[in-house]
């Protein structure tokens, strides 16, 4: 292959840098930088137009996600605005589940309570006096006191009070207002200082399936009467004023759980 001048008779700039270099330091100098800027120049155009395999660019758009992890240079804040943080914070602590106390001396102290009511219902039922009984019961009908002046439905009315307060009471009774305010599947119940145990919000039993049950209960052996609207209405509210729920919600706890 050979090499031709131009029509000036200056070699190509190709066969000047495969050329003699040249007698001078500084020609030597300027012919081999000029071969090494070639040599770059070409190394760049060559990575430039066929880039290693991967490392093609791509166009991203909003909210892909990178294949691999990309490390910033520097550090740097993505706000969130007040109302964002403070959403979230909300969402995150409906999702903390409340803590209830198991109080357990509330159950003997209904049945203590109830004990002392009843005794307080015997002695006015004695001495006969409807106008003593009215005033123990408030807001009793006629025919309510007229029921109680009866000395076996006032026994049989203690009996079922005072078994509810231990069978049912004692196993753990939440005030139903306070139970509808819980949005979470589970609650914490805290046995003691060192034990907790979670269980099913939908297994908590509430002061109205106390009242309930309390009634269905012990109406079929004890208290027929029950059957009587007036009656069934008595022996309710005797349990409402008297009764104390034994799952006691912790606020302390719960918001330093939340805010955990």
């Amino acid at each position: 292959m050979s090499l031709r001048n131009d029509g000036n008779g200056e070699g190509s700039v190709l066969r000047r840098l495969s050329g003699d270099p040249g007698g001078s330091l500084g020609a030597r100098v300027a012919h081999h930088g000029a071969r090494i800027l070639l040599v770059v120049v070409l190394a760049g155009l060559v990575t430039f137009f066929f880039l290693p395999e991967g490392q093609a660019p791509s166009p991203y758009e909003d909210w892909i996600v990178a294949p691999d992890d990309v490390i910033a240079e520097f550090a740097f804040d993505v706000p969130k605005t007040a109302a964002e943080l403070e959403a979230e914070r909300n969402s995150v602590r409906d999702a903390v589940p409340p803590t209830f106390d198991f109080v357990t001396q509330n159950a003997d102290t209904t049945r203590a309570e109830l004990e002392a009511f009843f005794d307080q219902l015997d002695s006015a039922a004695v001495d006969g006096d409807r106008d003593r009984l009215q005033g123990i019961l408030v807001s009793a009908s006629a025919s309510q006191v007229e029921f109680i002046v009866d000395d076996s439905a006032r026994a049989a009315f203690r009996n079922s009070a005072v078994s509810a307060t231990r069978d049912i009471l004692a196993l753990g009774v939440v005030e139903a207002t306070r139970m509808a305010q819980v949005t979470t599947d589970r609650v914490t119940i805290r046995e003691t200082e060192e034990r907790s145990i979670s269980k099913l919000s939908e297994d908590m039993l509430t002061s109205r399936d106390f009242y309930d049950q309390a009634r269905l209960t012990y109406d079929a052996a004890a208290l027929p009467a029950l059957a009587d609207p007036q009656a069934a209405s008595l022996f309710r509210n005797i349990l409402i004023g008297h009764m104390r729920p034994t799952y006691v919600f912790n606020l302390l706890i719960t918001q330093q759980d939340e805010d955990a």
